[in-house]
């Protein structure tokens, strides 16, 4: 009794109205707090901005360069921001995160209707503590607004039940439907599920009209979709880098073979670790397989409007259109959350002699090493900080120089080159290998100044031994910039006298 007492006692103050206000405020802290940082654009960001700021809004439609790939909407609502607060990092990176502050008060929306009242401070909590979600609060990718839209969608579901069949509503379905496919890829996966599951209840209830208004708006969000894969997207080259790159996401259908079966477990597992950030991944799908069971006992109307949006995305991959792995799936955070919380939700009132065990092990398992992870990453949210290296060769660069950069800094450096004025890029190279490179660096080289930048270094790395060999041996080093995972090197490089 003093255990389910003391328990209470926790609850109660985690789900008071002050308690959760308190959790609200710091969600939307630590999103705001990385976008303030103002980290430097890194490699993809730095690509698909290239393609924002310099392309117009008709050849956003088009394939974009540098194998990036983006929904139209968001390219066209970046592009916006650009246009009206500046080509800079913090209007690009604006709509993530005005997306990242609207997901926290849509999560609270979206459990305060899904779980039960005892776990909803504690299921807000674990939502506002991920660490992916606030890093790409802060980053010019499309994560953020896949991830609020979808969620959106199925708030938008859960209050479609108190609404009627009028023409005006169906409207209203139909354009949100189009407007959420121009903005997000994943959303469609989310309007199938609305679709299909609220057809299937209109059958179920034997309800004849709303099965046809269901039915209608899903033909038309079907027709749309199809049109915009046909303009746009379905234009994914075979064997192109994107295909290569995520070669391992895609789920073998049909599965032919033990390995093909081992590729079900291998990314259950890791979807907790990335991109929803669980340490200890394996506790985490424990609780969300309970909190499936139990839902499914509790109200399957729910139950295949979370789980669908999963089902459909493995449909897809299975196709080899959508990898389902990593940040491509952080659409799904919020679904994962609300079956976690119901798992442990279910496993703690099935045991109330051991409920304050139970919270124990939720906290030590999976709240703390995301607190800590999250806390650690607002202390420091540095990355490939390319653009102080190029801030500082802009104020010592001479009219001759030369720069050369690896590979990994090519796009930031094309990016930033015209904001510092910084000359045309003359070679770039794979730090790894530079030594194949040694022609080429003492053509563009001889007789003078060479800046060489690096970037994509960790900290354990040694600088120094990624300069290129021929600099070493060749050039006399002049000066030296290091900032986070990056850094610059000057050499003026002796000229070699003609063999007689």
């Amino acid at each position: 009794m003093i255990e389910e007492t003391s328990t209470w006692k926790y609850s109660k103050f985690l789900n008071s109205k002050r308690t959760v206000l308190i959790i609200l405020l710091i969600g939307l802290l630590f999103r705001v707090v990385p976008y303030l940082s103002n980290r430097s654009l890194w490699r993809d960001e730095a690509a698909v901005s290239i393609n924002i700021v310099h392309k117009s809004y008709a050849e956003l439609i088009q394939p974009l360069d540098m194998d990036q790939k983006a929904p139209v909407g968001f390219l066209w609502i970046e592009k916006f921001f650009t246009q009206v607060f500046g080509n800079n990092e913090f209007a690009l990176r604006l709509f993530p995160l005005l997306a990242g502050l609207l997901s926290v008060f849509l999560f609270y929306f979206l459990a305060h209707r899904m779980l039960h009242k005892e776990v909803l401070g504690l299921g807000l909590f674990l939502f506002i503590i991920s660490t992916t979600s606030i890093y790409f609060a802060s980053e010019v990718k499309q994560y953020s607004s896949d991830s609020t839209i979808c969620m959106a969608l199925i708030l938008l579901a859960v209050q479609q039940k108190n609404k009627g069949s009028s023409f005006k509503n169906g409207v209203l379905l139909i354009l949100i439907g189009y407007v959420s496919m121009l903005i997000s890829h994943p959303a469609v996966f989310v309007l199938a599920s609305i679709g299909t599951s609220m057809i299937i209840s209109s059958l179920i209830n034997k309800n004849r009209r709303m099965f046809l208004f269901y039915a209608v708006i899903s033909s038309f969000w079907l027709l749309f979709f199809i049109t915009m894969y046909m303009i746009i997207y379905g234009r994914v080259e075979e064997g192109g880098f994107f295909m290569t790159y995520w070669k391992n996401a895609f789920m073998p259908f049909p599965p032919t073979s033990i390995q093909d079966l081992k590729w079900f477990f291998v990314s259950y597992q890791q979807i907790f670790k990335n991109p929803m950030g669980y340490t200890i991944g394996g506790v985490a799908g424990f609780l969300f397989l309970s909190g499936g069971f139990n839902l499914w006992r509790t109200n399957r109307e729910h139950f295949f409007l979370l789980i669908l949006p999963a089902v459909f995305a493995l449909l897809a991959s299975g196709l080899q259109k959508y990898p389902f792995a990593a940040r491509l799936t952080l659409f799904l955070q919020p679904v994962v959350t609300i079956f976690i919380i119901m798992g442990f939700h279910f496993l703690a009132s099935a045991n109330t002699k051991n409920r304050t065990m139970i919270y124990f092990l939720l906290s030590v398992f999976i709240i703390l090493p995301m607190t800590l992870k999250t806390i650690k990453y607002e202390v420091n949210t540095e990355r490939n900080e390319v653009r102080d290296v190029l801030m500082q060769v802009e104020e010592q660069i001479e009219p001759d120089d030369v720069i050369i950069v690896d590979i990994w800094s090519s796009r930031t450096f094309a990016y930033y080159r015209q904001r510092f004025h910084l000359p045309e890029l003359s070679l770039s190279f794979y730090k790894e290998t530079s030594t194949v490179y040694d022609e080429e660096f003492e053509k563009i080289s001889s007789g003078k100044r060479v800046w060489v930048i690096i970037s994509g270094l960790e900290k354990s790395m040694s600088e120094a031994s990624f300069i290129p060999k021929y600099y070493k041996e060749n050039g006399i080093l002049e000066y030296e910039i290091h900032s986070a995972y990056a850094a610059g090197y000057l050499f003026s490089v002796r000229q070699k006298m003609p063999t007689p």
